[in-house]
């Protein structure tokens, strides 16, 4: 049986503020050997490669919405953000991206490779979970916490796992997506400022009342929405206050 990990590239940032973000891939790789038994075979994605071939199509999308004359278009990689638009704001529904989540890219990857395994996504998001029921290619989700409890079970000490070197390949913007602002910035550095752009992050009343209105005048061409203050890196589930994800997340994109 194979075990497929499909892993948030939030996890670098904030799974932990006891170890530095290259010692994340030993953390991971060390659970293939704690695992049972009849658990024979342990791959991990990390995110990366899959919101490269998000931002591609979000890109592609913006370009085709723009050439049929809409207004604008928001992201669509934020479940909570495209869940309270099917419930609270169908006004929206028509300028969201048709584009699915990196989360989704990464398990249909995986389950093309390995039509037999399990894929399991790890991540901060509680709204994953709902995503993940709507897609055959996921078939469980694990938050940052349950994943701590799993490590503790397993009796893998984090701050003893050696360091790995980062891919020096993949640039800033492969990893500083999860933050807020960082889909923004991946899209202008692929076209550069040919539309307008902004991103709101947080889904209290004044940005909900932003959102609606948009609908109406839209306040640029480009919208990046997630839900949660600062983005993935402060999802509910993770185990790292916002200043310090940030730091973490500054240091890796220096």
């Amino acid at each position: 049986m194979y075990i497929m990990l499909v892993i948030s590239i939030a996890m670098f940032f904030v799974y932990t503020g006891l170890i530095g973000n290259s010692q994340m891939i030993s953390v991971m790789a060390s659970i293939e050997y704690t695992l049972p038994i009849w658990m024979t075979a342990l791959l991990c994605i990390l995110a990366i490669f899959s919101f490269v071939y998000y931002r591609y199509l979000c890109v592609y999308t913006l370009e085709e919405k723009m050439k049929e004359g809409q207004a604008f278009m928001t992201t669509s990689c934020c479940p909570a953000y495209t869940g309270w638009v099917e419930k609270h704001a169908q006004a929206l529904k028509p300028f969201v991206s048709e584009t699915r989540s990196p989360m989704v890219y990464a398990a249909r990857y995986a389950k093309e490779k390995y039509p037999d395994a399990e894929v399991v996504f790890i991540g901060p998001c509680l709204a994953k979970r709902h995503e993940a029921d709507s897609v055959p290619e996921v078939d469980y989700v694990m938050s940052f916490e349950e994943l701590g409890a799993f490590l503790g079970a397993y009796n893998i000490d984090v701050t003893n796992c050696s360091e790995k070197e980062l891919n020096q390949d993949v640039t800033q913007f492969g990893r500083g997506f999860a933050q807020a602002g960082g889909v923004q910035a991946a899209v202008v550095h692929a076209i550069g400022d040919k539309y307008s752009n902004i991103h709101i992050e947080g889904l209290d009343k004044k940005n909900q009342a932003l959102l609606k209105a948009m609908a109406k005048k839209p306040d640029a061409q480009f919208v990046e929405v997630m839900a949660c203050d600062g983005g993935c890196i402060n999802g509910p589930c993770s185990l790292a206050p916002l200043t310090l994800a940030k730091k973490q997340i500054k240091n890796v994109l220096k």
